[in-house]
Order: C-alpha cells, then sequence, then structure tokens
C-alpha cells in the first residue's frame, strides 16, 4: 500500500489495528491507536506554539517511544523534523541547531551525562541561536509541552510526496555536518520496497540495536509502520540486553551493525540466551566481513540479509535477497532495490563494465534532493546528470549483486599502487587472535603515504611483527607499517570506526 505522507501512515494503522502492539520500551508500550493519539496531540501543542508548515523542528532524543511522538506529531503539520545525534559534543549540536534554523527543539535534559538542555539554553542566552524560539524537554517519557490543546489543521493535503519529510546531518566521517534533505515519497517508497523484500508483517517483533535517529533508524521505523510491526527499543546495545529483550519479546527480526553483532554471539556461546524467534538478522552501517554472515547461519540459524545504504539515499540503495545463496549473502550487498538505479563509474564519470571497482553511483527517486543551506556540497556529490556520487568503492558482478570495496577517500596511495584500507582489514580480521580492525592510510613528508593498522585483539600476546608477518599474503605495499593497539575503538553515533578521529589521534602523536 502506497502512503503520500506520515499522516496516511499512522491514520491506516490507527484504523487497521489500533490495539496492536507499536512500540515497547521498559516495560512501556503504545499500542498504534495511542501513537496516533500521542502524535494528534503533539502537533496541535506545537500549531499553538507557532510552528507551521515547512518550519524546523530539532529532535535530540535518544531511543524511547517518545521520540516517535516527536518525529509524527511534527510531521503531521508539516514541520520538517532535523533529528540531532544525541552522542555529538557541544558545538557540534549548536552548529545543528544554528544552521538549520530550528524553531522548536525537543530534548531530554541529561543523556548519558551530557547536559544537553543547559548547553542550549547558555547559547540561547548569549544570542548565538537566533531561530530557536522554544525548549520543551521530555523527562521519564513525559514531554513537557503545557497544557493539552484542540487539534490541529489536518495539514495532509497541502503535503506533497515531494515535499521535506525530514532532515538528518551527517555524522561528518569525511568532513563537516551537512543537513541531508530527504522527501516523504522517497523515504516512503524506499521503506515500502525494502519491508516488502524483507517480508516484514504484523506478526513480526523488531528490535532495532541502533539509534533511531539514524537514517536506518526512521528507515526501520517506516519498515515497522508500513507492516504493523512491533518495534521494542533499547537504551544501550549491550549484548546481555539485547539477548535478554530476544528472550522475554520474543523478537524476529534484528537488525545491528557487524561489529556489534559478532560481540553478541561470542557473549551468547556462554550465556546461551534463547534466541529461537528469530528469523532474520540485517547487518548495515559499515562493512559485514563473510566470517559473520556464516556465523549468524551457524549459531543463530536464521535467515541473514545485508543492507547497504546512506542517509542521502533514503537509505536503503541495496540488500541480500532471503532466497540469495549463502556466497551472495555473505560476499556481497545484493543487488540494488527497486526504484534504485546503480552505476560503477571511473574518475572521469565514465560507466565501467561488471566486474570493475569504480565509485558507485545511484540515481533516482530514493536520492536527496540536496544538502540544506549548501549548494556546493550538493554539486559536490550530484552532478548534472542526477547521479549521486556515494563517495564508495565497488563492483556490481555478472549476478547484479553489488561489491562494496571501501571509501573512495579512504584509498590509499603507496609506492604508486592504490590500496583500499577495507581488503586489509577483511584480511587481517581472519587471524583468531585479532576482534576488531582498523585501517587508516597517512601521509609521511618524506616517505610519501604508508598504512596503519588499529588492531583490537581477543586476547593479549600479538605483537606488530606478528601483525605484519600475518599479510605476508598480500602484496608487500598493503601491509601496515605501523600496528598500534588501542584499548577500544572510537565511533559514530551509528556504530561505525571513526577514522576520522583515528587519524587525528595519529596526527597529535
Amino acid at each position: 500500500m502506497h502512503f503520500a505522507n506520515f499522516n496516511e501512515l499512522l491514520a491506516e494503522n490507527a484504523r487497521v489495528r489500533p490495539g496492536h502492539k507499536a512500540v515497547t520500551f521498559e516495560g512501556e508500550t503504545w499500542t498504534y491507536g495511542e501513537l496516533e493519539t500521542t502524535s494528534r496531540a503533539i502537533a496541535a501543542a506545537l500549531y499553538r506554539a507557532g510552528i507551521r508548515k515547512g518550519d524546523r523542528v530539532a529532535v535530540m532524543l535518544p531511543n524511547q517511544p517518545m521520540f516517535l511522538g516527536a518525529l509524527f506529531g511534527a510531521a503531521r503539520i508539516g514541520a520538517v523534523p532535523v533529528l540531532v545525534n544525541v552522542f555529538y559534543g557541544t558545538d557540534e549540536i549548536l552548529g545543528i541547531l544554528r544552521h538549520s534554523q530550528s524553531k522548536l527543539l525537543f530534548v531530554e535534559p541529561v543523556v548519558r551525562g551530557a547536559k544537553l538542555q543547559g548547553a542550549v539554553e547558555e547559547a540561547r542566552k548569549k544570542g548565538d541561536l537566533p531561530d530557536l524560539e522554544t525548549l520543551w524537554t521530555v523527562e521519564g517519557g513525559a514531554l513537557s509541552a503545557g497544557t493539552p490543546a484542540p487539534d490541529a489543521p489536518d495539514a495532509s493535503r497541502e503535503i506533497r510526496g515531494s515535499d521535506l519529510a525530514l532532515m538528518i546531518y551527517t555524522s561528518g566521517t569525511t568532513g563537516s555536518s551537512k543537513g541531508v534533505m530527504l522527501t516523504y515519497e522517497g523515504l516512503l517508497e524506499n521503506a515500502r520496497v525494502t519491508a516488502g523484500l524483507m517480508k516484514y508483517s504484523d506478526e513480526d517483533t523488531l528490535l532495532p540495536a541502533l539509534p533511531l535517529f539514524s537514517s536506518a533508524g526512521v528507515s526501520l521505523t517506516l519498515i515497522s509502520m508500513i507492516a504493523g510491526t512491533h518495534i521494542v527499543l533499547i537504551e544501550r546495545n549491550n549484548p546481555q540486553i539485547i539477548l535478554e529483550t530476544i528472550e522475554r519479546e520474543r523478537v524476529t527480526i534484528l537488525d545491528m551493525v557487524p561489529s556489534g553483532l559478532k560481540l553478541l554471539m561470542k557473549f551468547n556461546r556462554t550465556a546461551g540466551h534463547d534466541t529461537s524467534s528469530l528469523r532474520l538478522v540485517v547487518v548495515g552501517g559499515d562493512s559485514s566481513p563473510p566470517d559473520v554472515g556464516r556465523a549468524v547461519l551457524d549459531d543463530l540459524k536464521c535467515n541473514f540479509a545485508v543492507v547497504y545504504g546512506l542517509t542521502e539515499t533514503s537509505p536503503v540503495v541495496s540488500i541480500t535477497h532471503l532466497d540469495a545463496t549463502e556466497e551472495q549473502r555473505v560476499a556481497t550487498v545484493g543487488p540494488p532495490i527497486d526504484g534504485m538505479e546503480c552505476s560503477i563509474r571511473d574518475e572521469s564519470g565514465r560507466a565501467l563494465p561488471a566486474g570493475e571497482i569504480g565509485e558507485v553511483c545511484c540515481k533516482g527517486l530514493y536520492v536527496m534532493p540536496g544538502y540544506f543551506r549548501n549548494e556546493e556540497g550538493t554539486r559536490q556529490c550530484i552532478d548534472d546528470a542526477g547521479w549521486f556520487h556515494t563517495g564508495d568503492l565497488g563492483t556490481i558482478r555478472e549476478d547484479g549483486h553489488l561489491v562494496i570495496s571501501g571509501r573512495k577517500k579512504d584509498m590509499v596511495i603507496v609506492g604508486g599502487h592504490n590500496v583500499f584500507p577495507a581488503e586489509v582489514e577483511s584480511h587481517l580480521i581472519k587471524h583468531p587472535a585479532i576482534k576488531e580492525v582498523a585501517v587508516v592510510g597517512m601521509e609521511h613528508p618524506a616517505l610519501g603515504n604508508y598504512l596503519v593498522a588499529f588492531v583490537l585483539l581477543k586476547t593479549p600476546g600479538l605483537s606488530a611483527g606478528d601483525v605484519q608477518a600475518f599479510c605476508n599474503g598480500l602484496a608487500q605495499f598493503k601491509v601496515p607499517q605501523r600496528v598500534l593497539f588501542p584499548e577500544t575503538f572510537p565511533y559514530t553515533g551509528s556504530g561505525k570506526v571513526n577514522k576520522r578521529e583515528l587519524r587525528r589521534i595519529l596526527e597529535t602523536q
């Protein structure tokens, strides 16, 4: 079923399954009827506060039901929710609020010890946030929006598919954050197609072990709403909490990043939680080594899918199908979904044949119209023919499946040779003593570019020489010249290893 906007989506669920569970968090459950009622009340309060169609409303909330209330409440009157990563630093958050020209902010005063509300209020006093008129706090799952108000005017008929549905600021791993503008038709159609491929239904229970404010979180929310699926939220992506939740709620679909999934399966080999309710595990947000997929098939004994996408593509570009071969599931990110055209292109923009590595480019309804108030940034990634240049390197195989080789900007030229860190990482992760690895390129004023491997060990004892020796099967120019053993990795809010931060650490040494 096609929906023109979020209002139609919620209204249909409230009509068809009003008593069906929509979202559960820490023992609190909202039905689809209650979610629709709550979003209507929030919309009314926003309208009374002067928010109108096209106004930006910032939502800076961790995973909880009120996040959905704020998201859909703002969208109900045609306002544009601006989703803010709660793990960002104060300067980043203030920069987003300022750049997005948000008029109102939903915020939980304390998130993981960060006093976000205080920082925002201080900036307002200094005049650093001239557009921000109102700040609403969410404490204990309740919203401080004043007394109840009459219903806001129904804006559904005024909302077109091409209108902005929301904005998400990118994590900034390749530069300063950019406001990605996403449309209703792009988000809803992308979610509808993906829901069909993964066979979501109102008999499923989804556990998204990732933040709702991310593009993946938004996608999973819309997929679930389209199918009538029950979403179970957790506050922290702790293996024990995830496994206990799977067992208690009889979760059927688990979605998380590969590194977290590896840790989860390792933990459960000792803990022995009942995961028999799972029918599907989906990974995305970072490269998935083949051993992760095989472990899911062997240990969890359920289906496994890998999704590839970007915030700028609403977000799913490709996903492995449920009936794909084991090799396709563990070695590729599947074929492009219906409605998404993909092409592999060289530096001159020429389309490359199957099997050749180049930049992954996308075209179609799901591609963002651009970055908010950033025409230059938009021109740099969307060419005159409408192709969005992802910055990812990959190839399309003869069977139509996409394989991601790494980031174009991550490519390192060592001694005149092109080296893709992802290839070295895929090799090193096979070492039985290595838990996680990240390879980055660094520039030396005299020696040129070289590779540095950051290695997290399962058990101590491995030396830098041991790691380098394990690379004997690779070309000599692909062997890391430096090997470091940090206690942990810096991660972005979406769970990816923050290589930009790793490079910064190296530069300060």
